[in-house]
């Protein structure tokens, strides 16, 4: 039988081993990628067709010990989807040998605009590939698209029926004149700039019911 002394020198000598490596402290595990991000999704939530979204900022962190060469950074609908990037103060959607030193990190920003959609919400994705090292990372995108009618101070002169093809953007001001009937249909939906109004002269027969 060994010695319980022989055993524990067997596990120290087993842990030393399994510890040591040839590794310089900057090798990839799966874990370990060159690249990392303050988001990895970027989201915008409707977004109406013709009118450009706020713009949103992610970083991409260096996290290693030494400085890195992103070899490429593409926008991979090469701007089709609606989607713009700006990467460390330069717009477009094909960058390359873009260096980024130890422990630093680039502003990103990402934008969105989408043109009158035949139909009347959609969801339009792309992403960013980042290749590093030969290391292919993304940071998706994706963004909800409302197409609308844009009414810029809509004057509504006879009877009219407002229906639910598509929501109601309102600039300034909506005014019924006297004397006017509007009938807003059932489920029909109305969005109104800062500061937008509605002045009713006539009268409104609103359809619906408590959910609609």
């Amino acid at each position: 039988m060994k010695k319980v002394s022989d055993i524990i020198v067997f596990i120290a000598v087993a842990l030393l081993l399994g510890a040591c490596s040839d590794d310089d402290g900057d090798s990839m595990s799966g874990t370990d990628l060159p690249l990392s991000f303050s988001e990895d999704v970027i989201s915008f939530d409707t977004i109406f067709s013709d009118i450009g979204s706020p713009t949103k900022i992610f970083k991409v962190y260096n996290r290693r010990g030494k400085a890195l060469n992103i070899e490429s950074i593409d926008l991979m609908s090469g701007g089709e989807s609606g989607f713009r990037v700006n990467v460390d103060g330069e717009s477009g959607t094909h960058f390359t040998n873009v260096e980024i030193l130890k422990n630093d990190s680039l502003f990103s920003f990402v934008e969105v605009t989408f043109e009158p959609a035949k139909s009347i919400d959609f969801v339009v994705k792309d992403s960013i590939r980042f290749v590093t090292e030969g290391v292919t990372q993304y940071v998706k995108l994706e963004a909800v698209g409302l197409d609308v009618y844009k009414w810029h101070d809509k004057v509504i002169a006879q009877d009219t029926v407002l229906t639910d093809e598509k929501p109601f953007l309102i600039y300034n001001s909506l005014t019924i004149k006297e004397g006017v009937k509007v009938t807003i249909e059932e489920n029909a939906h109305f969005y109104f700039r800062r500061n937008a109004s509605f002045h009713i002269y006539g009268s409104v027969d609103i359809q619906g019911t408590v959910e609609k």
